[in-house]
């Protein structure tokens, strides 16, 4: 069995530590906790670290806690906190680190975010960590403790179970027949499990090629600047877009003179609509020498300034032509608790779209779900007119003008193309710069 270092802030995290630590002790892993120093987030540092050294996996649990910051002389001149200091440490040390966000859903206390308390600087500091962990560590997000509780076992048991390399065997004689190898050591388990396959999983994606072609026919097309992916749970829409199209635009572009970058937003990721989204453009606001945080709060003061935004991104932070702008799980903005928030959000960004030229690319969630925001009391705010400035937004005819696709059982269902689903606009949208 192994060695498991785990981490996270105390207080905020305590019934999810504790639930945590004994599914993984009833499997007989050895668990190494700060309960094991003292129930406190002020821990040891020196003692921590050596522990994350000699664990054989690092699992750490982020909420929205920056937590205990050491002092300079205890040997932390960058003043990061003791759990910083350790996911940097198991990082540093070639660890396989395990790293799990909270969703701003996930039922934590007030008192225990940061950004709400205001203490000194640990919101902006808490927030660009879980940025990090979400764009570049490809953490995974959690709700409840008990469901955390079996993603981090089952994290744990896909990576001791894993190979140490997987060669897919290609049976389409109209595919390369090139092998394809895979470092476990590197990259882990190739196998996400109940998670969807993400851009990390490109090279070793496989089944869907004629999903993806027509797809990409599709966005191709002049027809192309709004699509709609739609399925039951579990079908692989977020797969197929995620490992299947996006690496492909990234590489090959819309066409050849015409480059893209592409991102991932999830809506319920932070509190804040506009804030997830600049979690998912952090890194090119950041080249494009703007402030993610300063940014997401310009935002919701004043909407309108995301074309703006976008435009500054796109020309100075990406160092291509287009955007493609993935929004997964969209259907949170219509069972958000602040409505108004999500309204806000839709018609920013339907603007915006409008002003970046001819293409929008969007992926929906589930089928079920997209049923049920159609008939609740909220979708008609959403839907049917949104007012912004005293201007009438008609969403079933501005953004799903053209046709949607459905995947259902690995197929991409062309019936779907002959019928309207407005509700279906879930989750990619995709602009460009001209």
């Amino acid at each position: 069995m192994a060695k498991i270092y785990l981490s996270s802030t105390y207080e905020d995290l305590k019934e999810h530590r504790r639930i945590i630590y004994d599914m993984l002790r009833k499997v007989r892993h050895d668990v190494i906790a700060m309960e094991h120093y003292v129930a406190a987030d002020r821990r040891p540092v020196e003692q921590c670290l050596q522990d994350v050294q000699q664990a054989d996996i690092y699992v750490g649990i982020f909420g929205f806690r920056y937590g205990y910051v050491p002092p300079e002389d205890h040997g932390n001149p960058k003043q990061l906190s003791i759990t910083e200091l350790e996911f940097q440490h198991a990082k540093n040390h070639g660890k396989t680190c395990l790293t799990f966000v909270a969703k701003g859903d996930a039922g934590i206390p007030l008192n225990f975010v940061d950004a709400y308390t205001g203490e000194g600087k640990k919101g902006e500091q808490i927030e660009r960590l879980r940025r990090f962990l979400l764009t570049e560590n490809l953490g995974s997000q959690f709700s409840m403790p008990h469901l955390l509780a079996n993603e981090v076992l089952a994290a744990v048991t896909r990576h001791l179970d894993g190979a140490r390399s997987i060669i897919p065997t290609n049976t389409d004689s109209s595919e390369s027949s090139s092998k394809v190898t895979w470092d476990i050591e590197e990259k882990g388990s190739p196998y996400p499990g109940l998670l969807h396959f993400t851009r990390k999983y490109a090279s070793v994606f496989f089944g869907r090629d004629a999903d993806i072609r027509e797809i990409l026919d599709r966005l191709r097309s002049p027809e192309g600047r709004f699509m709609i992916i739609s399925g039951d749970s579990g079908v692989g829409k977020s797969s197929v877009v995620d490992a299947g199209i996006l690496p492909q635009l990234e590489e090959n572009g819309l066409s050849v003179d015409e480059s893209c970058a592409t991102v991932r937003m999830v809506p319920s990721q932070t509190a804040h609509p506009f804030t997830s989204l600049m979690a998912g453009l952090g890194s090119m606001a950041s080249r494009a020498g703007l402030s993610p945080d300063a940014i997401a709060n310009d935002l919701a003061q004043d909407p309108s300034k995301l074309m703006g935004y976008l435009r500054s991104i796109i020309k100075d932070g990406t160092a291509r032509q287009h955007l493609v702008l993935f929004i997964d799980q969209m259907e949170e903005l219509f069972t958000a608790q602040d409505i108004t928030q999500s309204n806000t959000f839709l018609t920013a960004l339907y603007h915006a779209v409008q002003y970046f030229s001819h293409r929008t690319l969007s992926r929906s969630a589930r089928t079920d779900i997209a049923s049920s925001c159609h008939h609740s009391k909220r979708s008609p705010a959403l839907l049917s007119s949104t007012s912004r400035n005293g201007e009438n937004i008609e969403w079933e005819r501005a953004l799903c003008p053209r046709a949607s696709g459905t995947l259902h059982d690995a197929r991409y269902d062309h019936e779907a193309s002959r019928s309207r689903r407005p509700l279906d606009f879930r989750n990619l949208f995709k602009s460009t710069h001209s």
